[in-house]
């Protein structure tokens, strides 16, 4: 416990008279004067006016010291020299601005610019866009797209915002001519287009790249048949064009150009595999054709053949096709053409 607070002694109370001994008396000592006594006053001496007071010298000032800064040795050696020949420059007059020239429109574009000026599909040294006005943005894929879109009917064009184009694995962002897959972790994302009215003989040309790096690798779904989820391995009832580098399996990033034969959602079969010049790296032109009547499916790369198979017969009709990728990928201007019946000599002929 806390010790107790002192009791207080009652406020303004007279203290009690203190009793001493008598102690015995001694003389007082004297009483001190009340003020001091002046000093004695200083006798004043008159000056004589023959004899001047002395005068007494002025404190000498200090000596004026002056500092300079230092210098630069390097500024103080330089020298600037005018040769007599060449007299000093006269500013010349100011020249008015030239008045405005009237505005001309800016010529159009081969290829309007929008998709291809995407920031997510990077420009690659090979494709170097050729020379533009500055107020229209310099096109990439000039070299693997061959002709403008003016002179492709735009019903060949798939446009990747339509509601019935829908996502089946991973993250895919898009707009209206670009698919971009960008989920790294996705080992069987689709992007599940219906065909509409779309039959028999058909060519798809998109322009793609891995985007990635690494095993990479992105393809196409054509001629597929039935309702599936499209989730897993497999892509339905379908043929699979398959671009991919796997530097692991092969000893080298070159890319392949390999064509499946899926069955159901996991089961899927390669039908043949090659080597193609380049880089899966690139954005490159492919162009699909496939006869289904006569079973030959084709594919070009950049107008060059890559391959060609004569045993893939399937019905005339077909529900859906689909963009496929592992680790990131990105697809430009998809469309999908209908060709002739007969095979590739009719599309050849007159």
């Amino acid at each position: 416990l806390p010790p107790a607070a002192p009791a207080e002694a009652a406020p303004f109370a007279p203290s009690p008279p203190e009793t001493t001994a008598a102690a015995p008396s001694a003389p007082e000592p004297p009483a001190p004067a009340p003020f001091a006594a002046a000093p004695p006053a200083i006798p004043v001496v008159p000056v004589s006016p023959s004899f001047p007071a002395p005068k007494r010298a002025a404190p000498a000032a200090p000596p004026l010291i002056v500092e300079k800064a230092p210098e630069d040795a390097d500024i103080a050696a330089m020298t600037v020299r005018v040769p007599e020949s060449q007299p000093l420059p006269v500013p010349a007059a100011a020249v008015p601005p030239p008045p405005p020239a009237s505005a001309v429109p800016a010529p159009e574009p081969l290829i309007p610019a929008g998709p291809a000026a995407d920031p997510r599909w990077s420009s690659q040294e090979t494709m170097q866009p050729p020379p533009v006005p500055e107020e229209i943005p310099a096109i990439v894929f000039v070299r693997a797209i061959p002709e403008s879109r003016e002179s492709i009917p735009a019903d060949f064009f798939i446009d990747f915002l339509d509601p019935a184009v829908r996502a089946a694995g991973g993250k895919w962002e898009r707009d209206n001519h670009l698919a971009a897959m960008t989920d790294r972790r996705a080992k069987y994302a689709k992007l599940v287009i219906p065909s509409g009215t779309a039959e028999g003989p058909t060519a798809y040309e998109f322009t793609a790249r891995a985007a990635g790096s690494g095993f990479s690798g992105f393809g196409l779904h054509i001629h597929g048949q039935g309702n599936w989820d499209m989730s897993y391995y497999g892509g339905g009832d379908s043929l699979l064009v398959w671009i991919t580098s796997d530097p692991d399996s092969f000893g080298d990033p070159r890319p392949r150009l390999q064509v499946y034969r899926s069955r159901s959602e996991t089961s899927m079969n390669i039908l043949s595999s090659t080597v193609i010049p380049g880089s899966a790296f690139d954005p490159r032109l492919y162009r699909v054709e496939y006869y289904p009547s006569e079973g030959t499916l084709s594919v070009r790369v950049d107008g060059v053949p890559g391959l060609t198979i004569s045993t893939l017969k399937n019905p005339s009709r077909f529900d859906y096709f689909a963009l496929r990728a592992l680790n990131e990928a990105e697809f430009l201007d998809f469309r999908v053409i209908p060709l002739s019946n007969g095979g590739p000599a009719a599309e050849a002929s007159p």
